[in-house]
């Protein structure tokens, strides 16, 4: 009872309505006590482990406001879990801590390794706190280490590239198609990164992170480079949603023009 189902996108899985149902199959059975033992599922991607594993604050506290090093010449576990759930490399990867996180990895800190909410560190790496330089070197770091760019959130099923796409951060959307992020991918919606991009056309969005609301007003010209980049990467813009929704069409009933002629 302690095998996931794989969500990578295989030759016969063709469509996001099918994506979005396995995922929904995931998202239920990572809330499932019986299977909290970390089976592997995709690439290498382990299931959150038990509240058990709890390194001290004063590792947490490195990790986030300083230097990891001596915490981790102690043989502090990289890949144990701190009273918050989080583990050392989420945390280190959430507060944009790039030496420390250099350091983790060397350590042996898992690149896949979700924290207890099943959030991968590389789906910490983009926020409206977004540093485009110090994340793309995260990230980078990440990827080389071997961290799957495809991962998806487990309950929303985004992937870092939704996200990045839901910042309008165009140097970065352009750094994952580059570094082999799918551009096709779905999540519970069935919403591609494509469509994610219509969405954000011509409108500002509100968005509340910890209690604060950031104002996401539509950059000039960006839902139509974001489109443009996603098309070169031959993303597809007629896969429907699970309503059975184009991004075509989704742009059209916002009355986007720039991104419908493309």
């Amino acid at each position: 009872g302690g095998s996931f189902i794989d969500l990578r996108r295989g030759p016969a899985e063709s469509s996001c309505v099918e994506q979005a149902s396995r995922q929904r199959l995931y998202v239920g059975a990572i809330a499932m006590p019986a299977v909290l033992g970390r089976p592997v599922s995709g690439k290498g991607q382990e299931a959150p482990a038990t509240q058990e594993e709890t390194l001290g604050d004063e590792f947490m506290v490195a990790v986030r406001d300083g230097d990891v090093s001596r915490e981790l010449a102690l043989s502090r576990d990289p890949n144990g879990f701190f009273r918050t759930g989080l583990t050392p490399l989420c945390l280190a990867v959430g507060c944009r801590r790039e030496a420390n996180v250099r350091l983790l990895l060397e350590r042996g800190a898992k690149p896949n390794l979700p924290d207890q909410r099943g959030i991968t560190p590389i789906l910490e790496a983009f926020s409206p706190a977004f540093d485009t330089d110090v994340n793309m070197r995260i990230v980078a770091d990440l990827i080389a280490a071997g961290a799957d760019i495809n991962a998806r959130h487990p309950k929303y099923g985004t992937s870092v590239l939704h996200n990045a796409i839901s910042f309008y951060h165009l140097g970065a959307i352009e750094f994952l198609l580059d570094s082999g992020a799918d551009p096709d991918v779905c999540d519970v919606r069935g919403r591609t990164p494509f469509f994610e991009a219509v969405s954000n056309c011509c409108e500002a969005e509100e968005l509340a992170l910890g209690g604060l609301s950031f104002s996401m007003p539509c950059k000039a010209g960006a839902p139509a480079q974001i489109v443009s980049l996603l098309i070169a990467k031959g993303a597809a813009p007629e896969t429907p949603n699970v309503d059975g929704r184009t991004p075509l069409q989704e742009a059209q009933a916002r009355d986007c023009p720039t991104t419908v002629a493309l």
